[in-house]
């Protein structure tokens, strides 16, 4: 009796499993709409005015944390280059300064920093934005950004980077922009969150499982002023909305160059699914791998910005000024970690700033020892191509090899 009890409880427990599956795959998930309600004649001759008034509709707005225009060389004077600044869920504009403004000030461009729908006020706004006004506040943002320069360089930070990366794919957002830095790219936190925002439905079920409220504790007093740091959990399912959106954009639309800075460490976004993403990327992309330092962000996530991560701010602003002044035709290169060493490299390409063409004789022999260095996770084919970054002692670290089929990163 307890035999044929058992086999019928393990016939339910089948059942369940499969009718679980179903649900899981059959179930669409809640999308976004991408059509953007925006006209950049909204914006008069003074776009400084225009963001004053837009913000003077939220006297709730920390100090510090609103949108702000910073002029380069005097206000309305147009520069060449402006840098438009996303900030990441739940954290203002204040969240990387001041790597934003110190880029902008040695590149000689205006600065724009946005504050998404919600953000820079208390947890009851957060749960009132939707991922479509989020990609509103981008729209905007970039329409400033054009008004303040001829072309126009978007830093994004996290789920900001998620908007700076959507934003790439979309004509009716890049007009006008040079390029993208995507700083700790939000295409899905770890598991097991992720798993639960991306579950079926989970917009009438989550507050029951991982509560009405969510909170963190400040690391800092920084941290305390410009985060929210408790707002209800149904302030997630936008975001998780935005991210499912930007995994299954055609990033083959994403024509500019992209430079990627992340933490293979990091406890926030899950750095695993950055390649998959990067990989379909038409534009060159730029890969750094950051290693943070003691008295930095615990969750090694903000990689800079004196708030969070202070001892990385010099080399972030570097490295982000040194990839935007790169020459146009320059090969864009697959390395992470540090790129300043330039031992190695021959002295006419040292002094002139240029880059070996992949035919290098080094360059050949570390694509022929593809297989032998390799991870064993990566497939033992030779790359395409392979190039040096800023110089060959980078190289005798870090073999960096790109292909249009995919990101490929080895340490020999």
């Amino acid at each position: 009796m307890i035999r044929v009890a058992g086999r019928w409880l393990g016939r339910l427990l089948a059942l369940l499993v499969l009718a679980g599956a179903v649900l899981w795959f059959a179930v669409p998930r809640t999308g976004i709409d991408r059509t953007i309600d925006f006209s950049e004649t909204d914006i008069p001759a003074d776009p400084e005015a225009y963001i004053l008034q837009r913000e003077q509709q939220f006297p709730d707005i920390r100090p510090g944390d609103g949108k702000q225009i910073v002029w380069a060389a005097g206000k309305g004077v147009r520069t060449p280059l402006a840098i438009v600044y996303v900030h990441g869920f739940s954290a203002s504009p204040a969240e990387i300064r001041p790597v934003p403004d110190r880029v902008a000030r040695e590149l000689g461009a205006n600065l724009f920093f946005t504050r998404l729908a919600g953000h820079g006020r208390d947890g009851a706004a957060m749960a009132g934005a939707e991922a479509e006004d989020w990609l509103y506040d981008m729209a905007e943002a970039m329409a400033v950004g054009r008004r303040l320069g001829e072309r126009v360089v978007v830093i994004g930070t996290s789920t900001g980077a998620t908007l700076a990366a959507l934003a790439a794919t979309d004509p009716a957002l890049n007009g006008g922009l040079a390029g993208t830095v995507l700083v700790s790219p939000n295409f899905g936190i770890h598991a097991p969150a992720q798993w639960l925002l991306d579950a079926p439905l989970v917009e009438r079920w989550g507050a029951a499982v991982a509560g009405e409220v969510r909170s963190f504790v400040p690391v800092n007093d920084g941290q305390a002023r410009h985060w929210t740091t408790e707002y209800p959990t149904s302030a997630l399912y936008p975001m998780a909305r935005l991210v499912r959106a930007a995994r299954a954009a055609d990033y083959g639309a994403a024509k500019v160059p992209a430079l990627v800075l992340f933490s293979p460490q990091d406890r926030v976004i899950d750095p695993d699914r950055i390649g998959p993403v990067m990989a379909g990327w038409a534009g060159g992309v730029q890969v750094v791998e950051r290693v943070l330092a003691a008295g930095d962000d615990p969750f090694a996530h903000v990689l800079a910005g004196e708030i969070l991560s202070p001892s990385q701010t010099d080399e972030t602003v570097r490295i982000i000024t040194g990839w935007t002044r790169r020459p146009v035709n320059e090969p864009i290169v697959i390395i992470p970690g540090l790129l300043s060493d330039a031992a190695g490299l021959p002295a006419a390409d040292r002094a002139s700033g240029r880059t070996p063409p992949a035919a290098h004789s080094r360059c050949r022999r570390r694509a022929t020892a593809w297989s032998r260095c390799r991870k064993p996770s990566l497939p033992p084919r030779r790359p395409p191509s392979c190039w040096s970054g800023t110089g060959w002692g980078a190289m005798s670290r870090w073999t960096s090899c790109g292909a249009r089929t995919g990101v490929r990163r080895v340490r020999c």
